[in-house]
């Protein structure tokens, strides 16, 4: 009845249906049991949008709230409850195929609204954050190509990632790291290569800079993890 009052005003009025139509699915992706099935809905709508469309600010402000409704609202979850004993079972013709006689324990299933894990809530502001980036990046005006870097922007884009980081997050780092060069390149504060050595050399930097990040950060997980306790043998 609510979806058909919308369409009747809609057709009575000048009204957009597109922001409409984006505010139903983010309250329908918010409230999904599946991480994984938000995320895909999410990323192919910001990918068909830059593709086909110059809708992009708008579907990016839709994507960060549904990425912060979800973080910050309870989800339907489907647990295994007790077993519950249903009766005996009935005694076979042969006993070769027939079961042991006894209560039939089936196991029952529970539905439960509760809040999204901590790990799950970084993620989804995650993407919260870098969709509102680029609700801001893009309201200037979007066509064929990006506008230029605003700094104000790009700053905020870092304090948020450095609160996040300090939180547990760490993705955020290497996605704003990817855009905070995009706009050193842009503004050529940074020289593209246009020879094959200098690919050569940003090739061979870039992997030793992976190298030792993995060496650096396997070695600051270690630290953080808590060694295995082995327990001793008794003493015979």
């Amino acid at each position: 009845m609510l979806a058909l009052h919308v369409v009747f005003w809609s057709s009575q009025s000048r009204v957009d249906p597109v922001p409409v139509a984006l505010a139903v699915v983010t309250l329908y992706l918010a409230r999904q049991r599946s991480e994984l099935r938000v995320w895909l809905a999410v990323v192919a709508g910001l990918l068909v949008t830059v593709a086909f469309s110059s809708h992009l600010p708008i579907v990016a402000l839709f994507a960060a709230c549904t990425f912060t409704i979800r973080a910050f609202s309870r989800v339907r979850r489907v647990v295994e409850g007790e077993a519950v004993a249903e009766g005996m079972a009935e005694a076979g013709p042969y006993r070769r195929e027939t079961p042991a006689e006894g209560p039939v324990v089936r196991p029952t299933f529970v539905e439960l609204l509760e809040r999204v894990a901590a790990d799950e809530r970084l993620r989804l502001l995650t993407g919260a954050l870098f969709s509102s980036y680029l609700v801001f990046w893009t309201a200037r005006g979007f066509g064929s190509a990006f506008p230029h870097h605003l700094l104000s922007l790009d700053l905020a884009l870092v304090l948020g990632t450095v609160i996040l980081s300090l939180r547990g997050a760490r993705l955020v780092i290497a996605g704003t790291a990817s855009l905070v060069l995009h706009g050193l390149v842009v503004s050529h504060m940074v020289p593209v290569p246009t020879t094959v050595l200098a690919w050569g050399i940003v090739a061979l930097t870039a992997g030793f800079v992976v190298l030792f990040g993995s060496v650096f950060g396997t070695a600051w997980l270690g630290r953080r993890t808590p060694p295995e306790q082995t327990a001793c043998p008794a003493d015979s």
